[in-house]
């Protein structure tokens, strides 16, 4: 799993973090530095299951302030909502990142 990053056609700057899929989306930044603080601010609340807020389809990860700092895709079941939790659990906090080619 890792974090990919990239510039959309709106000038903005934005990052996935993903395996085969996308898991997790960010909103778009003005610059890559605030997107590089907005991975970080992933991988440190990402590890901790208070941070996350889900219904049947999707979930949000908060920082401590409660601010949105990403969020998922949509699913097919709660049941996949839960594993993707997991999944950013597990692996977030050690996930390298990666420049969209």
């Amino acid at each position: 799993m890792f974090f990919e990053t990239f510039k959309w056609k709106d000038d903005q700057f934005y990052f996935n973090f993903k395996d085969e899929k996308v898991i997790l989306k960010s909103e778009g930044y003005t610059t890559s530095s605030a997107r590089d603080n907005g991975i970080e601010s992933v991988k440190k609340n990402g590890v901790n299951k208070d941070r996350y807020e889900s219904d049947e389809n999707n979930f949000n990860l908060k920082s401590s302030n409660g601010q949105v700092v990403a969020t998922s895709s949509i699913f097919s079941s709660p049941e996949e909502v839960e594993i993707a939790m997991e999944k950013v659990m597990t692996n977030v906090a050690n996930a390298p990142v990666k420049e969209r080619d």
